[in-house]
């Protein structure tokens, strides 16, 4: 029978509801945005079920059929999808609101992390390991330059490509421009690194913003869709009830 199908999507519904908002954690911004997609992702099984019911209802009235207790159950099925209506309802803007919220929170530790990087780039342990860094790098040229053995497996290794090999011959012919070589690096390395550390905080903040709307768009939307489908079962149900026949007057004898 439709009603049994329709009332055991409802009970099923209502069990995985629980599920998956127990235990609750209202002060959790993320279990918030969590729980609530998931409510609406599977608040259309309790729909179909509602609707299964008063379609079998509908059904059996044009059949002639007539039970008592199907009155008491469409209306607090028709309470339920009310509840229900109000409850999308309001789901639908607090999961909106808490995604904004967690989207400014990501972007500001974004932000934050961005100048703790960029501050890095000014301390003087970081100068220091740039210079420890430079000092590796002219040893092992200078080594690389001083041993012709080496640097012809250099020049004939596949490994490595013809722009990098180039350089390695005007070294070669160039000995004293590795100094020079060494300074541009050290000038230009903070610049790089501080060009990768805004570039990469630009993408994680393009990334968050983009997800946020994605994810309020998709789950905001789709709760209203059901708040309104649910709300509109439960007026239409309840205007229909609410239309009782006028008494029948009797006949004057």
């Amino acid at each position: 029978m439709l009603q049994i199908g329709g009332a055991v999507a409802i009970a099923l519904g209502l069990i995985d509801f629980l599920s998956v908002a127990v235990p609750f954690d209202f002060a959790n911004r993320g279990w918030v945005i969590d729980t609530t997609r998931q409510l609406i992702d599977r608040g259309i099984v309790p729909a179909m079920g509602v609707s299964l019911l008063f379609w079998g209802f509908w059904i059996e009235i044009k059949s002639g059929v007539s039970r008592s207790w199907r009155r008491g159950v469409g209306v607090a099925t028709l309470a339920f999808s009310a509840l229900m209506g109000l409850l999308f309802l309001v789901m639908a803007p607090t999961h909106l609101l808490s995604v904004r919220a967690e989207a400014q929170s990501t972007l500001a530790a974004i932000t934050r992390q961005s100048r703790e990087a960029e501050k890095q780039i000014d301390t003087p342990e970081f100068k220091n390991s740039l210079q420890r860094q430079q000092q590796v790098f002219r040893e092992q040229m200078q080594f690389l330059l001083q041993d012709d053995a080496r640097f012809n497996e250099f020049i004939n290794s596949p490994q490595f490509d013809e722009r990098q090999k180039e350089f390695m011959r005007r070294l070669k012919a160039n000995p004293a421009d590795l100094e020079t070589v060494i300074r541009q690096r050290v000038n230009d390395f903070p610049l790089q690194l501080l060009a990768r550390i805004r570039s990469r905080r630009q993408e994680l903040e393009t990334r968050a913003r983009t997800t946020a709307l994605r994810l309020g768009v998709q789950t905001g939307t789709s709760g209203i869709a059901l708040s309104v489908a649910y709300l509109a079962i439960a007026w239409l149900g309840l205007g229909g009830s609410g239309g009782r026949p006028a008494p029948r007057r009797r006949r004057s004898a």
